[in-house]
Formats: structure tokens, C-alpha cells, sequence
């Protein structure tokens, strides 16, 4: 096998004729990559089999990477080079978003994008994976005005009496509990290594979960040692926020996971149950709501559903005691959008959400001009990620 960097004049027609052949749409953005000079790339050959690994900076904030193979046949060295490139592409792209295609499905590529905290897009066809910042990013603007006591859960109260709900993440332990993490893998946030679920709760809380955030591309990390044993149990959470309403996130799509959630929530007093939502994949999902009938959930199956049974006939039912989330660009299809709508969704007990963007990773109202996009008189609920950034508009209309 040999794996060598991209020659703009020995290698461009081979990687044209080998993209040609898996996927048109990777060829065109090669094509534009090499136009703006912007790029970086490696061949792979061995044997019968050809790839290409090139990572494309497609605007200031955007990097994609495309992995390219013409046959599955691929080998414990390539999955090598291509797990270093992966981490290379992160390095570079750090503070950015940075997205994964994966131009020729292969379950060994798949796993390794996976490992390294990349999660499908839901409306992707099975090999297009997407980066998100808003839990994996390890630069935090003017990260060095944050102080310790941020850590200190009591004073997250400074922020939370002006939200409705709040979101997090969490990860089933090999001990079947849950941890409140969002990465995929511990290496990016923690002096961790490895999937986080592969890990029990006591391994957890012996992590520094401050280890990886810097402000200065590595110079420095202001944290590192200040988060020892803060990774916090679901149980935790639930107790210390009694009567906070929360929206849970399943991190997978693993069918076991809704079961051993729901055995969690079927412990808890009836009247908490009605503050939480879980929303995740459609198989842990459903067999969630299988099993806890009442409770709030939300999955892309789910969501479907209700908004083709609503656009399309104006009927509620599959919106009743729910919850869901709609990019705004999307709103004005809705039958009576947006007052009308709005007091349906209340009188129907189901919590409504407008998002921005086309809705496939977290992008939300996160500064005043974005809140100016909203209707007039908007009194529905909105995705935030950066509540500390829009809290005085909301601050002075509580007072």
C-alpha cells in the first residue's frame, strides 16, 4: 500500500477518473477545491484498490473532507492513515465546522467517523457525516473571562430562570447508567481516551472534563484540572434541578438505550416525568414511547409525522402531548402559522420550537439579529445556544 500527498500535476487525472467512478458530486467539489487552491490531499493505492482523502476550507468558517475508496477492500493501514488524517482535519479545522463525506458506504469508515464524535445528518443517505460544533467545538470565545465558578452548579441558576427548558446530552455507561456528556469520544474535552459509553460511570467522574478548552489554538488551557470528577450522573441533574423542565438527548439510536431509560424514568414521580422530553434516534425513541406512552418525545420519525399529517390535512392528532422542533424558513407552511398555530400547540400540551437553518445540526436564535427574523408578537418557543448573548432582551421582559 502506498500512501503519498496530492500532486497537482502527476495525480489530478487519476483522482478525476477515481472520483468519476464513485461520486460525481465529490469530483465537482475537487474540481472547485483545486480552482480556489484551498485544499490539501492523499492518495491511496493498493493493489486493484484506489482512494483519496482531501480536505477542502469551502468558505472562512466551513472545512469538508471526502473520503473516497473504488472498492470496499479496505485494510488495517489504510483505516491507520485515514484515522491520522481524520485527526488532522479536526486540528486544522478547530473553532470551524468541519464536515465528513464518506463517497462510498463502507461499514470500517463509517465506525472510524463515528469514533471520532461524527454523527450522521438526518436527512443524509447513509454516508454523509456531519461535525457539530455546539458540543464537540474546544474554543470558546473570550474563554479567558470565564472563571471557575462556572463549573459550580449552583450558579448556573444565573441564566436558567429566563428559559423554559433546557437541553443535554446523555451517554449510557457499560454499568447502565447515564452520564450527562455530549462527545462521542472523551479525547477531545477530557484527559480521557476512547468512546465514552465504553466506560463506567466511576471511570467518568475520574476525568478532568476541563482538560481540552482553549481559547488560543493550544497555547494555553485555563481549565486543565479544575474539572476533575464534574462529569455529571442524569441522577444528579434531575436532583439538583428538581422543577426545571429539561429536554433529554439520547446520544444514539440503539434500541437498548430507550429501554434502560425507560426503566430509569418509570421510577420517577408523575409529576417530574411531565417536565421531561426525550428526543434521540427513531429505534431508542420508539421503544421509549412504547414503554412510557405519556411522556414527550421527539425523533425524526415522529416529527415527520406529525407535520405531513398537519400540512397536509390540518388534523392534530399525531401533534397531541408532543414536541418538536421546526426550522423557521419551514413555518409558513403551517395552517394558521403563527398565531393560530401556536394556540393550538398549547391547547394540544405539545411544546413547539423554531430552530434556523434547514434544521440538521443545532443552529439557533443566538444573537438579536437572529431574534429579529422572528414574527411579531412571536410568543412560541425558540432553540437558543448562546443565552447569555440574547438574555437582556428576554431579561427586560421579565422585569
Amino acid at each position: 500500500m502506498v500512501l503519498r500527498e496530492f500532486s497537482i500535476y502527476r495525480d489530478r487525472e487519476l483522482v478525476e477518473k477515481l472520483l468519476q467512478r464513485i461520486n460525481v458530486n465529490a469530483l465537482l467539489c475537487f474540481n472547485k477545491a483545486i480552482a480556489r487552491k484551498s485544499f490539501e490531499a492523499y492518495i491511496f493505492e493498493a493493489g486493484a484498490n484506489r482512494g483519496v482523502y482531501f480536505l477542502d476550507r469551502s468558505a472562512d468558517d466551513l472545512y469538508i473532507a471526502h473520503i473516497s475508496f473504488l472498492t470496499d477492500d479496505i485494510s488495517v493501514k489504510h483505516l491507520a492513515h485515514i484515522d491520522k488524517l481524520i485527526k488532522k482535519s479536526i486540528t486544522t479545522a478547530r473553532g470551524k465546522k468541519l464536515f465528513i463525506h464518506v463517497n462510498a458506504y463502507n461499514d470500517k469508515i463509517i465506525s472510524l467517523v463515528h469514533q471520532h464524535g461524527f454523527q450522521e445528518k438526518p436527512d443524509s443517505p447513509g454516508y454523509e457525516y456531519l461535525y457539530i460544533l455546539h458540543g464537540n467545538e474546544q474554543r470558546i470565545d473570550n474563554l479567558h473571562n470565564i472563571e471557575y465558578r462556572d463549573y459550580q452548579p449552583h450558579l448556573i441558576d444565573d441564566y436558567l430562570y429566563l428559559l423554559d427548558q433546557s437541553e443535554f446530552d446523555i451517554q449510557l455507561t457499560t454499568d447502565n447508567q447515564f452520564a450527562v456528556f455530549h462527545d462521542w469520544i472523551l479525547d477531545y474535552r477530557t484527559n480521557g481516551q476512547g468512546v465514552t459509553r465504553e466506560h463506567t460511570l466511576a471511570e467518568l467522574k475520574t476525568l478532568d472534563i476541563g482538560y481540552g478548552y482553549t481559547a488560543d489554538n493550544g497555547k494555553t488551557y485555563p481549565f486543565r484540572g479544575k474539572g476533575i470528577g464534574l462529569m455529571p450522573s442524569l441522577d444528579e441533574v434531575l436532583n439538583y434541578f428538581p422543577d426545571r423542565s429539561f429536554l433529554i438527548h439520547i446520544k444514539s439510536d440503539d434500541k437498548h438505550e430507550g429501554e434502560v431509560l425507560a426503566d430509569y424514568l418509570q421510577k420517577i414521580p408523575e409529576d417530574r416525568l411531565t417536565m421531561l422530553t426525550v428526543y434521540g434516534g427513531d429505534r431508542s425513541i420508539a421503544e421509549l414511547k412504547e414503554k412510557l406512552p405519556n411522556l414527550r418525545v421527539m425523533s425524526r420519525a415522529t416529527m415527520k409525522k406529525a407535520l405531513l399529517e398537519y400540512i397536509a390535512l390540518g388534523w392534530i392528532t399525531s401533534m397531541r402531548n408532543t414536541h418538536f422542533h421546526l426550522p423557521l424558513k419551514y413555518a409558513h407552511f403551517l395552517w394558521g402559522w403563527p398565531d393560530r398555530f401556536i394556540q393550538r400547540m398549547k391547547a394540544a400540551n405539545t411544546h413547539f420550537f423554531l430552530v434556523l437553518g434547514d434544521g440538521t445540526w443545532s443552529e439557533g436564535f443566538d444573537t438579536f439579529e437572529d431574534l429579529n427574523q422572528l414574527p411579531r408578537d412571536y410568543l412560541g418557543g425558540i432553540w437558543t445556544n448562546r443565552i447569555d448573548r440574547i438574555a437582556p432582551v428576554f431579561d427586560d421582559q421579565k422585569k
